[in-house]
This record gives structure tokens, sequence and C-alpha cells, in this order.
């Protein structure tokens, strides 16, 4: 049973006995009416001491006993949101930094759900729905003590409902347009705040921050509008409710004074009238709250309810075949990103992909590294859908090295083994640092691999976190390797490492794709394909390849 399963029946016995313990809670709701009209008929009527002080005992027992239920339903709502939390939130951050990669917003939007959903699962809203089905049958015990005060009541009642559905009606667009704006305003701050360095390159701040305040000023406007219509709203609701509370009282001493019921009627009949109008009242402040966690939560359940990894397989492959057929991809815009990308790269090869800037190169090893998600065609390692392999055997399958490289706020030892914790994980740091041809530069910094990286730690060139995060790549000595200009921030004697290191691969039965600007790469290479504006417009043998861009280089 998955964790979200275990928390699901975790959950539905939690709200059982919630529910079963608002029948008691609310049964001694009437502990006050009743005592109250037992003082007034018959202690005042019979001046003993001894009914008063029983009939206060009494009280006193229910009322500690209903205190300690509602202690204890409150904490079964903040126990199920700790389950929830322990079972639950390593699988949704997992979701989330998955997704960080191809949409940090949508990384951010799964974080705050997450957030909302803990939120929720401990709110007091379900204490109110529990509470909400005795509001009737309060209104029928102020019937059998007078059906006068059981009309008012209930009619206080309507009253109440239609004013809270006006109060909903009114500020649910202008609160759901502040919502969004703020949530866009908060990922365009975020946004800006990740290209700082770019700002103080070029002196932007000013500009931007205009930018930003302008439409922060927006949000600001429609947030005072919202907040205006719901404190109005809610303003005029508190003054029925007490005025409501005041025309029982009035109602009830006018049956006295003209003898049709007796004073503690009318004590008893005001304080339930104030229980059947409480949730009412509360549910106006919790309701929108609520309303607004309940898309996080559907969110949330379908991160967790997704359940395809289970039904992924673990193939043994020793070498791969990769075949790709009819992949195709398009922007929100709906314009080609790539279009009907076909080729095979057998083991024991090297295949390179050349072509100018914006031409798809990178966003095709993107998806074939896994990072994307396929929206049409297929890519097959040894005839399997690369999507039904588990993500555990793909990420050892696969090496990749991206364009842009992003190492972790962590140990190098950490970044290299991507945090893994398996036995052998020092021997396979070490192998790979060597075959990247980084380990001796490591071994000489103070802390060796133990150093961090990062803006708290050592500050490292373009070309050593180029060879950290190839070193990455070579973790769990890989069957096919992606390498995107992975020699762009690399010196002369670098690239001649690089080099002689697809060689070594090549002919240890690791299959690699290179993307390049660079020539020389291009001795290692025996297959060649080449791009323009997501198509492929050559393919085939290096040399022939080659021979063919130079006739048409010629007759250009």
């Amino acid at each position: 049973m998955s964790e979200w399963n275990l928390f699901l029946s975790a959950r539905k016995t939690q709200l059982f006995y919630v529910a079963f313990f608002s029948i008691f809670i609310n049964l001694c709701m009437l502990v006050i009416p009743i005592y109250s009209l037992q003082v007034f008929d018959r202690v005042l009527s019979s001046r003993s001491v001894e009914t008063l002080f029983l009939l206060a005992l009494i009280a006193f027992a229910l009322l500690l006993f209903q205190a300690i239920l509602e202690f204890i339903r409150t904490r079964l709502l903040h126990t199920s949101s700790a389950q929830f939390d322990e079972l639950c939130s390593k699988d949704v951050v997992r979701a989330a930094l998955k997704s960080a990669g191809s949409s940090p917003q949508h990384a951010r939007q799964i974080l705050q759900d997450l957030a909302q959903t803990r939120t929720s699962y401990s709110s007091p809203v379900f204490s109110l729905f529990c509470d909400l089905p005795w509001t009737p049958i309060f209104i029928l015990v102020i019937f059998s003590l007078h059906s006068t005060l059981g009309w008012f009541a209930l009619t206080a009642t309507i009253i109440l409902v239609i004013l809270t559905i006006i109060n909903l009606k009114l500020t649910k667009k202008n609160q759901d347009k502040f919502v969004k704006n703020n949530f866009e305003n908060d990922s365009s701050l975020q946004k800006l705040i990740e290209h700082g360095r770019s700002i103080t390159l070029f002196d932007t701040s000013v500009p931007l921050s205009d930018y930003w305040h302008q439409k922060h000023i927006e949000t600001l406007v429609v947030q005072y509008k919202s907040n205006f219509q719901l404190h109005l709203l809610q303003s005029i609701i508190k003054y029925a409710r007490m005025s409501l509370q005041i025309g029982v009282i009035g109602l009830g001493a006018w049956l006295v004074i003209n003898n049709e019921t007796v004073p503690g009627v009318m004590l008893a009949s005001s304080i339930l009238l104030g229980r059947v109008l409480a949730p009412i009242d509360q549910g106006i402040n919790m309701w929108r709250p609520w309303r607004q966690s309940q898309e996080a939560v559907k969110r949330i359940k379908g991160i967790l309810s997704h359940t395809d990894v289970e039904n992924r397989i673990e193939m043994p492959i020793d070498d791969v075949h990769l075949s790709v057929s009819k992949l195709s991809l398009r922007d929100k815009f709906q314009r080609n990103i790539l279009s009907n990308i076909q080729f095979e790269l057998k083991p024991n090869n090297v295949l390179a992909i050349i072509g100018s800037s914006g031409s798809g190169k990178s966003t095709l090893l993107n998806l074939l590294a896994g990072h994307c998600e396929l929206q049409q065609g297929n890519i097959r390692i040894n005839g399997i859908n690369i999507n039904e392999l588990l993500p555990s055997q793909r990420n050892s399958l696969i090496g990749y090295l991206p364009q842009k490289i992003d190492l972790f706020e962590a140990t190098i030892f950490d970044n290299i083994s991507r945090f893994d914790t398996s036995e052998n994980v020092e021997e396979q740091v070490f192998s790979a640092s060597k075959l990247a041809g980084i380990h001796e530069f490591i071994s000489q910094l103070p802390n060796a691999y133990k150093t961090i990286v990062g803006p708290s730690g050592v500050q490292l060139s373009g070309g050593e976190m180029q060879m950290i995060a190839l070193a990455r790549a070579l973790y769990h000595s890989p069957k096919l390797l992606l390498l995107d200009e992975p020699d762009s921030n690399l010196d002369m004697n670098a690239e001649n490492r690089l080099l002689k290191l697809v060689e070594h691969l090549k002919n240890n039965g690791v299959s690699i794709i290179i993307i390049s600007h660079r020539p020389r790469i291009l001795k290692a290479v025996n297959w060649l394909v080449v791009m323009h504006k997501g198509s492929i417009t050559d393919a085939g043998k290096r040399d022939d390849v080659l021979l063919r861009l130079n006739k048409k280089s010629g007759t250009s």
C-alpha cells in the first residue's frame, strides 16, 4: 500500500471519530440551557441549595467532558495534518523538484499547494461540517420550548444564511482575482531575483522595480475593493446576528410578561439561538480560505494518485540501442520546436548533432534525458519506451551533461553522487571523477571532496564546474551519455582529455550523443546529424555528411 493510501485510510478513521465525538459535543451544548431552565424553574421556586449544588456539579462535569472531547477532536485534525506531512510531503516535494527544470513556476505552485493542503487537513471547517447538522435539531428544541420562539429562530437562521450567500457571491470575483494577481506578482518577483546578476550588470533595478510596483499597485486596488466588500458585509452580518440575539431576548421577555412562558425559557432560547447561528457566522470566515485550499488539495491528490511509476518496469540492459521515431514538440503558442525527428544509435557509436543556435538541439537532448514530457513520437531503449522504465534505472542508464551547469549548494561529493547513499557510493564517485579528469583538482582543494560549492562555498570557474558536472553525468557508469556542448568552457588540454574520454567510452560499449559548435570534437564522432529550425536536414556517417555540407557551402 502506498503512503498516500495509508494516509487516506488513517484520515477516514480520524474523520469518523471527529464526527462521533461531535455528537456528544453538540449534546453537551444543551447543558447550559437545561441548567438555566432548572435553576429558574426548580431552584428559585424551591430555594433548595442542595439542588443548586447538585445541578452545578452535573453541569461542571458535563462541560469538562465537552472540553476534553473538543480537545481530542482538534488534536485528531492536527494529527491528520501531521500524518499527511510525514507520509506524503516527500513525494510532493519530489514532484516539485522534478518539474523545477522545465517549469519553475509550476514547481512553486506545487510547494504552495503542499502548504495549503497541510493547513486544510487541520482546518476546523471539518468540525464545523459536523456541527451544522445540529442546527435544525437545536431549532426544534427551541420550538419545544415555545412555538413563537421556534419560528423566530427559524426566521433568524434563514436571514443569516441569505446574508452569508450574498456575501460570498459579491466578494468571490474580486477575491479570486486578487489571489491570482498576487501569485503572479510573487512569481514575477522571484523570477527577477533569479536574474539578479543580469540586473546588476545592466543596472536595470530602477525600471524593473517600477514595473513590479505598478503591477503590485493594481493588485492592491483589487485587494482593497475585495476587503471593503468583505468587511462591509461582515459588519452587516454581525449587526444582524446581534440584533437577532436581542430580538429573541425581547420576544422571550414579552412572552414572560404575558404569562405565556417562564424566564428560564427566555434565557435558554437566547443561548440556543446563539448556538444555532454560531456555525453560520463562523462559516463566513472559514468558507473562502477552505474553498481556495480545496483547489490545492485537488492538485496534490492528482500528484499523489499518479501511479505510473508502479506500472513501470526494470529490465536488464547491458548495451543501449537508442531509437527515436516521429518525435515532435510544440511550445505553448503551438510553434514547432521539433518536427518529425527520427534516428537510431547503436552501442559503440558516437553521434554529433550540429546546427545553428535555436535549431532545437538542446531541447532534443532534454527529451532524450527524460527531462521534458513527450508530446508526440517515441524514444525507445532496446525496444522499451523510455517512459516505461523506472526513473531510477533510467537515471542509471542515461548520463546527461546539460548546456547550463547547475551545481547544488553542497559538497562536491554530494554533487557528483547526486546525494546517493548506497554502499559503494565513494568508489563510484572517485571512478567518475577520474574518468572526467577532475579527480586531481578536487584532491588539491582544502577539503577535497567535502568542499562546498555555491554562493556560500568555493567559487569555481566555468570549466571546473563543467568537469564536475561531467563527473556527475558519468556516475553510475551510464550506457547512454548525452553531452550538450561539453567543450564550451574547456581549454586545449581539457578538450584533449575530453576527446580521449569519448574514445574510451565508445570502445567500452557506451552510446554517446554530443552537441558542439567546435570542429575538434568531430574527430571522435562516427555519425552526424544536422538540424535546422527543429528538423533534421541531413544525417549519416560523419565524413559523408561533412562532404555534402562542404559541397553546399562551396556552391553557395
